[in-house]
């Protein structure tokens, strides 16, 4: 098998084409690539880094901007509802049929609520960061890199919208 492998040196991730003839060598490099995913969400290598991104007050996290849809807690609150979700299903914990997981995707929220979103975000992306070790079969290694892209893509909105301010 023919892939493209990714491989850390310093602070930078550079690119490399691998013939694997062991698929647990492959599974393996897959859980090292979504920890460094894990570890540039959280630690901010090359862009914000998630805790500086929610450092600020519940009072300005609540406050709607002119142009922006949601607040930075109702867009966390989202990023927090899905990300449960798929940390349940890597846990092997009861899933709710998914009609119910949709009805309940976005919700109106208050400042006061912001705090325990940030701290639920900050453990999640670190329990999915523990998770990637070891052999990962390919259901595991698909929703850990769902959470990832998720949450980066929220962090980028949480930060155009702390920008906005």
């Amino acid at each position: 098998m023919i892939a493209l492998s990714f491989f850390e040196t310093g602070n930078f991730l550079n690119m490399e084409f691998c013939i694997f003839h062991d698929l647990s060598y492959r599974t393996t490099m897959e859980s090292a690539l979504l920890k460094i995913m894990f570890d540039q969400i959280l630690e901010g290598r090359d862009i914000p880094g998630v805790g500086s991104v929610l450092r600020m007050t519940a009072k300005r996290a609540g406050e709607c901007k002119s142009g922006m849809p949601y607040t930075m807690t109702d867009n966390l609150w989202h990023v927090v509802y899905w990300q449960e979700i798929w940390l349940q299903e890597l846990r092997g914990e009861k899933m709710i049929p998914t009609m119910q997981i949709w009805a309940g995707d976005w919700q109106g929220t208050d400042e006061y609520q912001f705090g325990e979103l940030r701290e639920k975000f900050l453990q999640g992306l670190e329990e999915a960061r523990l998770m990637c070790k070891g052999e990962l079969d390919a259901d595991r290694a698909n929703l850990l890199l769902r959470i990832g892209i998720h949450a980066t893509y929220h962090i980028g909105q949480l930060n155009l919208i702390k920008r906005v301010a």
